[in-house]
């Protein structure tokens, strides 16, 4: 049988401003998470539109084949933005 831990490895918060101030910080990680995730999903399912043919993009002076890796990187530059805006707000917050 496995032992158990001599400490636990996080301290239970002693004030109700420590645990409000460890409940606003753990809301700010879960919305930048979501954000993140949905964001990307919702690339990932248009660019499969887009590949597949179901979403016409037009863009002028350009052939359909360049048209769609044009939409797919406009796509990915902004779900990587979004992506680097939710991990520095991960990264800079002072809770843990």
């Amino acid at each position: 049988m496995d032992e158990p831990d001599q400490e636990p490895t996080e301290k239970p918060t002693e004030t109700s401003r420590e645990a409000k101030q460890e409940g606003e910080w753990m809301t700010r990680n879960w919305i930048a998470i979501a954000s993140i995730s949905i964001l990307s999903l919702v690339g990932i399912i248009f660019l499969t539109m887009v590949f597949t043919g179901l979403v016409d993009v037009p863009v002028p002076g350009v052939g359909d084949g360049a048209a769609q890796w044009i939409t797919a990187a406009v796509v990915v530059i902004a779900v990587a933005t979004v992506a680097a805006w939710g991990w520095r707000s991960v990264a800079a917050s002072p809770g843990k």
